[in-house]
């Protein structure tokens, strides 16, 4: 959530949330912030105002490795939605980033709603890389073509982005935004069916080796601190 929401939501008025913070009287773990509605976590987060620590509860944050088939939507929305696979206490914890109902792979949830919006924004650019199988065979100069940045849409330009060709019908393609479908509608753009797409990586989260398909775990510390560069 943003500092000023966290502190207004601890009893303090808007004047003195404001008064302290430029008087640079609001620490997080022991560092002023950068601007008053910067994202935080006061439940791993150290955050003192006025020399009193001000505690809070921690958000959640959690991985799924998504099956084809389920639909990426709100709980009890339509039959066969993600939240299907979560247990009870996950299941009103938003999803950031939606797959559709036949791709795959790594998605992330959050109640964090200021870094959900921070990691959605377009602004944010965050890379997000994906495993992809074609119909038709792929080519080497299918590469270039992607990078150079590819045409959807009749009149929409795609930013540049990478292509590693796998074999004759997988590639990895990572791209720094999400329009509709895009993937699928690149690959079109070049003459490509895509029949199979699993998403491997969302901003700094990678899709773990260990976990199967239609499981769900917490964060690790070490993720967690990887996605804190978003507490913007």
């Amino acid at each position: 959530m943003q500092l000023e929401t966290f502190l207004r939501h601890q009893g303090y008025s808007k004047k003195q949330i404001r008064q302290s913070f430029l008087q640079e009287k609001i620490f997080i773990d022991g560092r002023t912030p950068r601007r008053i509605g910067q994202t935080i976590d006061p439940g791993y987060q150290k955050i003192f105002l006025e020399g009193e620590q001000i505690k809070g509860e921690r958000h959640h944050y959690f991985i799924l490795h998504k099956p084809q088939g389920y639909v990426t939507s709100s709980w009890g929305s339509v039959p066969q939605t993600v939240y299907e696979l979560l247990p009870p206490a996950w299941r009103n914890v938003p999803y950031v980033g939606r797959l559709d109902k036949n791709t795959t792979g790594l998605l992330f949830f959050t109640n964090n709603g200021q870094l959900a919006k921070v990691m959605q924004q377009p602004s944010s650019h965050v890379v997000k890389t994906y495993r992809v199988t074609t119909l038709e065979p792929l080519a080497a100069t299918d590469s270039q073509k992607f990078q150079d940045g590819i045409i959807i849409d009749a009149n929409t330009l795609c930013r540049p982005a990478d292509f590693i060709l796998c074999d004759d019908h997988t590639a990895l393609v990572t791209l720094t935004e999400g329009k509709f479908h895009q993937v699928k509608k690149m690959f079109l753009s070049v003459g490509k069916k895509v029949i199979a797409l699993e998403r491997l990586s969302f901003g700094p989260l990678q899709l773990p080796k260990d976990l199967g398909v239609g499981q769900a775990r917490s964060l690790t510390l070490g993720e967690f601190n990887q996605i804190r560069d978003f507490f913007q």
